[in-house]
């Protein structure tokens, strides 16, 4: 009985757990810029990362989209190391990019990106 429950509760854990399409670990160095175009149904959309500032164990990103920009402060706790940025508008597909800060060395930033959703990928990605 006990082995049934332990199975039943990894099963609804598993379940719960976001479906990647795609994932990369990134390194960025101050100010270099991470370049990839992002491909939805019907549209090429440019993607640009950089960041600028690691200070108070936070890093400073600047990320721009579609040619709209934003900044965030990620840090590597668990509640404040992720950003999510939708790619689409399509309500029956919500494809998201997220970004999360793992760790800071070397003067370095390690990032890890997930696409969670059908509908997005990315290619032509430079450094």
């Amino acid at each position: 009985m006990r082995w049934l429950l332990v199975l039943l509760v990894m099963t609804f854990a598993q379940a719960a757990q976001p479906m990647w399409v795609w994932q990369k670990d990134l390194t960025l160095a101050k100010e270099q810029n991470y370049r990839a175009k992002v491909f939805l149904a019907q549209a090429q959309k440019p993607l640009v990362m950089r960041w600028t500032l690691y200070k108070n164990y936070g890093l400073v990103m600047h990320i721009c989209y579609d040619a709209f920009n934003h900044q965030v402060i990620l840090y590597k706790d668990y509640q404040r190391s992720d950003f999510t940025l939708g790619l689409g508008d399509n309500p029956e597909q919500k494809p998201k990019l997220h970004i999360f800060f793992k760790d800071f060395a070397d003067k370095k930033a390690l990032l890890r990106l997930y696409i969670e959703g059908e509908g997005a990928s990315i290619g032509e990605e430079n450094l």
